[in-house]
């Protein structure tokens, strides 16, 4: 059996990756030809490439057409936005037309602040694939977290949220919505006095182990998007793990965790309204990505007058502290299963790890001026 407690939980390598899309923001190639490339799904020559550079190509493919294609400019100041509360912030982006993105693309602030990466088909679909068949195995667990609307005061699990399937057709999927974290504090139990525990369904779970086994790939693939878009809080992330599998109470499932991200949420056939992450902090990055047979749904972006095309194989790294999103509508045929990365700030300040900075356009070498928001303004 393998395991994820490697020297590095990603097995693609880092710098080789960092350096590599220096290369190709330098390059001469017009962003609307990467862009054409990606989203017309263009399939990589296996017989040239070894499956690790297949995965580095569409990394590096992907992310640097999205920060080669036009910026979406924000009108506001990131900083000053997610200091104001929830109900500010919806009158401070003036509201028109929705806006629909279905190319890779980065949503900058005024000052060039990137909070947001939009990343459709950037999943390879053997990995999707692989993480897909993987969620079979949480049917029990997604059931249970499915609760009537007479105990359920939580969105996220209420009945109500949660899409049957069309007349005539069957979930493959379980509708349903679980939480896992290799360590983190019980609900409302967020200070040192009380002990990091792994979640109770990682513990001594058969399903939830087999799973865990399946995701290695997918999870060190989307390890690898993090190390990109958002390199210092992958290594804080990194050194956050590191320490977790060095815990006795965490260094079980720990060491068997290929993310390196705090827990991720599987969620599957459900609506998702209008929310933000309050665990995290405003310039860290949730991951979301989507996954499933369905054929066409859109993430929103309701304060900033943004909808994003959510197909199968999309990876959306945002703010998730200060941008609301959801999911609503319906999707048509076929299961829709979101995998929710997402960091928590309780756990890193109990390992006295810190990562307080943004990303912004400037910190991407090789990225020409006349793309920069700064040399524009």
């Amino acid at each position: 059996m393998s395991s994820a407690s490697s020297n590095r939980p990603t097995a693609l390598n880092v710098q080789r990756l960092r350096a590599a899309l220096v290369k190709r923001l330098s390059t001469d190639t017009p962003p609307q030809r990467i862009a054409a490339s990606v989203v017309k799904g263009r399939k990589p020559s296996l017989h040239r490439r070894s499956l690790a550079q297949t995965y580095e190509h569409r990394l590096i493919q992907v992310v640097s057409a999205a920060l080669l294609n036009p910026e979406v400019k924000l009108d506001v100041d990131i900083e000053t936005y997610a200091s104001t509360t929830p109900q500010e912030r919806t009158s401070m982006v003036p509201q028109g037309n929705v806006r629909v993105l279905s190319e890779p693309a980065t949503l900058v602030d005024k000052n060039g602040v990137i909070v947001l990466w939009y990343l459709p088909n950037i999943l390879p679909f053997d990995l999707h694939e692989k993480l897909l068949k993987s969620t079979e195995h949480l049917a029990p667990l997604l059931s249970d977290g499915v609760k009537p609307k007479s105990c359920a005061p939580n969105w996220r699990v209420a009945n109500k949220n949660f899409v049957p399937p069309l007349t005539g057709s069957s979930h493959r999927i379980q509708p349903g919505s679980i939480n896992f974290s290799p360590g983190w504090f019980a609900q409302g139990h967020t200070t040192s006095k009380f002990p990091l525990l792994p979640s109770v369904n990682l513990r001594d779970d058969v399903n939830s182990s087999a799973w865990l086994e399946e995701i290695i790939s997918p999870e060190e693939f989307m390890n690898s998007i993090l190390a990109l878009t958002h390199p210092r809080l992958f290594d804080a992330a990194v050194e956050m793990l590191n320490h977790l599998r060095s815990n006795p109470n965490t260094q079980a499932v720990a060491c068997r965790w290929a993310s390196v991200f705090s827990g991720i949420a599987v969620i599957a056939n459900r609506l998702t309204p209008p929310h933000t992450d309050r665990g995290g902090l405003p310039n860290w990055y949730d991951s979301l990505a989507s996954i499933g047979s369905f054929s066409r749904a859109y993430l929103h972006l309701p304060d900033l007058g943004i909808s994003l095309l959510y197909r199968p194989g999309t990876v959306v790294n945002l703010c998730g502290n200060v941008i609301r999103h959801e999911v609503k509508g319906a999707w048509g045929a076929g299961d829709r299963v979101c995998y929710a990365r997402f960091m928590r700030k309780a756990i890193f300040s109990h390992f006295g790890v810190e990562c307080n900075t943004w990303v912004s356009q400037g910190d991407f070498t090789g990225l020409p001026q006349h793309v920069r928001v700064n040399s524009s303004q």
